[in-house]
């Protein structure tokens, strides 16, 4: 969490510069020991004169427990609900990946897997990025973090934030961005492809030869990270995702104001 100035107010984010953080828990709370938690932090609040608290709680599938007493607590404490966004989550079975597809989507791998593409785990950020670039290039827009910033947060966290690529005659034409949450969860923060290259379908190979990976190593959901913004639904972006699971959770964002 942060503590800064935005607009005149005191404003308190949690997260910030992230997807998602809240409250950690040692243990589950329950409802009474919620209310507490929520007490002190209001009373952190305007202990240090804070305006508004925003909060988005990490989605469902990164904890063991079910949570939604602690948003009830929230709720109860006059938090209001400002966001709620949809994020696809891929669900682990006792199956390789592959067998869990639709056959859709299986023909399509193995179109893919005819054209000889070579899939890279743990690959150069730097081919990453071509990739990444070209595909926001095409967007008008630009990736949340720099290449500086994103190697620095590999270099941080090497065993937990990595890049998984597709080549094509030694080109790289699709990648997968992958944050490791914690035990339970893994995430892709960029998926990306190269439009010249659509039509050889690298980026469902490698998202379904991502998802098997994070399977061995014992994750039980892929988180594919927000198929939505602002409550507004981005309808390719679900396409694409509906491929591997039509689940989705809530990504949902709290406001508390100080009266």
């Amino acid at each position: 969490m942060i503590i800064d100035e935005h607009n005149g107010e005191i404003v308190a984010h949690s997260p910030y510069g992230a997807s998602y953080g809240g409250f950690v828990f040692q243990s589950y709370p329950g409802y009474k020991k919620g209310k507490e938690i929520v007490k002190l932090i209001l009373e952190y609040m305007n202990q240090n004169q804070v305006d508004r608290f925003v909060i988005t709680p990490p989605i469902a599938c990164c904890s063991k427990y079910f949570l939604d007493t602690f948003k009830f607590n929230l709720l109860e404490a006059d938090f209001n609900s400002i966001n709620r966004d949809i994020s696809s989550v891929y669900y682990f079975e006792d199956r390789p990946v592959f067998e869990s597809l639709a056959s859709k989507v299986r023909n399509t791998i193995r179109t893919a897997e005819k054209h000889d593409i070579e899939i890279i785990e743990n690959a150069d950020v730097k081919d990453f990025w071509k990739v990444l670039s070209s595909t926001y290039l095409k967007h008008g827009t630009s990736p949340t973090h720099s290449i500086e910033e994103f190697s620095l947060l590999m270099d941080l966290l090497p065993e937990r934030i990595y890049t998984n690529v597709a080549y094509m005659n030694g080109i790289p034409v699709a990648g997968v961005a992958c944050f490791e949450i914690n035990k339970l969860t893994n995430s892709s923060f960029y998926l990306c492809q190269n439009s010249e290259f659509q039509q050889y379908q690298a980026l469902s190979l490698l998202v379904m030869k991502t998802l098997e990976l994070s399977r061995e190593k014992g994750f039980s959901f892929f988180d594919f990270g927000t198929s939505s913004s602002n409550m507004q639904a981005r309808e390719n972006i679900f396409t694409f995702k509906e491929h591997f699971t039509k689940i989705g959770q809530f990504r949902e964002t709290f406001e508390w104001k100080r009266q």
